[in-house]
């Protein structure tokens, strides 16, 4: 039977009677909730001690951050004082010059040496003299200083034959004025006939005593070109501008043109003055058409035959031709 013999110290034998075997060290603790120490009241005392003391240095050094800042700004403004005074001298040179100028102006204008005496216009010519000088409102002996030259364009600027016009000063005592104008290239026929230009733009109504041998341009009425619609407006230019093309591209041989008709559907037709020949070329590829045109009208006089009408093929079949002549053969 082995005996347990245990030591002094904690230690075993083994059964064999070896070397001692150390036991396992073992720390008891407790779950009953400890108490609050009062060893942290001391240091809570000693942080307010250390606050306290860094709060008062903080006042103390308040004034004395304060004379830094304000030595520093002094130092900044003595830098930069120079500068100031060159504003200053700047400014003041300003208000002098605007007070000479002010006063240079106001001597000018009661100067009898700037007193109007002549009215140039240059560039009218279907704006009469008379209607200009009216639309000015200025009469000899205005004092040319004291004109607003951009008041006076937008009361000449009224005149419907006026596209643009400047006005300068020819010192001592002239007006010039520079205008130019509308160039009409066609009548709409709008209930009445009125005056477009290239562009499109509608100028005037064309008055009785105006007897200007212009194509007339028709399929348009006053309500759509007055409500600006794009559609409208685009195949207004177009038609305006075609008379144009057709001397662009048949040169001297084009014929001149009474009427260009313009359709939504068919496309553009014309006719001819002297011939009396309607030609429909349809709404797109027109300088092909026109070369088209050259060639059967080249033709048809070849053979000795007069159209009353030529129908040009559209995008579908554009190598058909169909000609009416005018004593009922085709």
């Amino acid at each position: 039977m082995t005996r347990r013999n245990t030591s002094k110290g904690g230690r075993r034998s083994s059964k064999s009677g070896g070397e001692p075997v150390k036991a396992p060290l073992v720390r008891s603790r407790s779950l009953a909730p400890r108490a609050p120490s009062t060893s942290a009241q001391p240091r809570t005392k000693k942080n307010n001690r250390r606050r306290s003391r860094s709060e008062e240095t903080t006042v103390h050094r308040a004034p004395e951050r304060l004379l830094r800042g304000l030595s520093r700004l002094g130092a900044l403004s003595r830098r930069h004082r120079h500068l100031s005074v060159f504003a200053l001298f700047g400014f003041g040179l300003a208000v002098a010059i605007v007070v000479v100028l002010r006063q240079t102006r106001s001597q000018l204008e009661d100067s009898e040496m700037f007193r109007l005496e002549n009215i140039e216009i240059r560039g009218a010519a279907r704006a009469s003299t008379e209607e200009i000088e009216s639309l000015l409102g200025v009469v000899k002996g205005d004092n040319l200083i004291a004109l607003d030259t951009r008041e006076l364009e937008g009361f000449v600027a009224q005149h419907p034959w006026v596209r643009r016009v400047e006005i300068e000063r020819g010192l001592p005592k002239k007006l010039v004025v520079n205008i130019e104008e509308h160039e009409p290239v066609a009548l709409v026929a709008l209930g009445h006939l009125y005056y477009a230009d290239a562009e499109g733009q509608i100028v005037k109504r064309r008055s009785f005593d105006e007897q200007d041998t212009l194509p007339v341009v028709t399929g348009f009425s006053r309500a759509e070109v007055e409500a600006a619609d794009e559609a409208t407006i685009e195949g207004l230019r177009r038609a305006v501008g075609f008379p144009r093309l057709l001397r662009e591209t048949m040169g001297p041989t084009a014929p001149e043109l009474d009427e260009v008709h313009f359709d939504e559907v068919m496309g553009l037709s014309f006719v001819t003055k002297n011939e009396n020949l309607r030609v429909h070329v349809g709404s797109t590829r027109w300088e092909s058409q026109i070369r088209k045109f050259g060639a059967v009208r080249t033709a048809l006089h070849e053979k000795g035959l007069e159209a009353a009408e030529v129908m040009l093929g559209g995008d579908r079949r554009p190598e058909r031709v169909v000609v009416r002549l005018a004593r009922g053969r085709s």
